[in-house]
């Protein structure tokens, strides 16, 4: 199955596929890029966006059930210009980028990771405009608040739909819910870094300087636990 993984830039979407990448939880084996991607989640990256779109290959299998099946993913990285062109491009020519990665898709992951107010008519063009562009109108959609490793988000983990989602961008999750097949749209929250521990809830993440800029890189290696990070996977196998 060809998964797609989109977002705005600065999403998370390459710290996401280097925690899949790193993480004992998951096993991950690349056409293009892997060296360099299982490191970017312990060291950062600061380069320029990728022009294309990567793929990667992943096998997961639901553990603690023997007998469920192994399922092979194609992880197909968007960069994140191509998302965030959709606000102002509204045809399917100036989204030519976008219909191409959509090709054979059998679902869609999108990352949103800036939950403040102001940005729901933004987010809600920007989704009108991406569901004018499908094809296929059965495409499942895991819509993924991202990096709630914050401590103000932390808490809206359980119910991200109710508590993230429904909260600061009411219209487009309206919009979504109506345009989408209930069993096809899911909301989910994920942490690439996760927190420290239970009784430790802050950010297993720590900010640094390199070259006049500052990245987030995992903090404490041996108490890396993400949060959710197969989750959305899993429920396109499900489907």
């Amino acid at each position: 199955m060809k998964i797609c993984l989109l977002g705005l830039p600065s999403t998370g979407k390459t710290t996401y596929l280097s925690a899949l990448a790193t993480h004992h939880g998951a096993k991950c084996a690349s056409k293009e890029r892997l060296p360099a991607l299982a490191g970017i989640v312990r060291k950062g990256r600061l380069t320029e966006s990728a022009s294309s779109a990567a793929t990667y290959c992943l096998s997961i299998k639901k553990r603690g059930f023997l007998y469920q099946p192994q399922h092979d993913l194609e992880i197909c990285e968007s960069p994140g210009e191509i998302f965030e062109n959709l606000a102002i491009a509204k045809s399917s020519y100036h989204n030519e980028p976008m219909l191409q990665l959509l090709e054979r898709a059998g679902g869609c992951l999108v990352f949103i990771s800036d939950f403040m107010s102001g940005f729901d008519d933004y987010n809600l063009t920007i989704f009108k405009t991406f569901l004018g562009l499908l094809v296929n109108s059965n495409i499942p959609l895991a819509i993924v608040a991202n990096k709630v490793e914050r401590g103000e988000f932390w808490l809206s983990r359980h119910e991200p739909e109710i508590d993230l989602f429904e909260n600061f961008y009411p219209k487009t999750t309206s919009f979504l819910r109506g345009a989408i097949p209930y069993k096809n749209l899911k909301f989910f929250a994920l942490s690439s870094f996760g927190v420290l521990g239970r009784r430790d809830p802050r950010p297993n993440k720590v900010s640094k300087s390199r070259d006049g800029n500052f990245i987030e890189v995992l903090g404490d290696y041996d108490r890396w636990q993400p949060y959710n990070l197969l989750a959305p996977l899993y429920w396109f196998c499900s489907l």
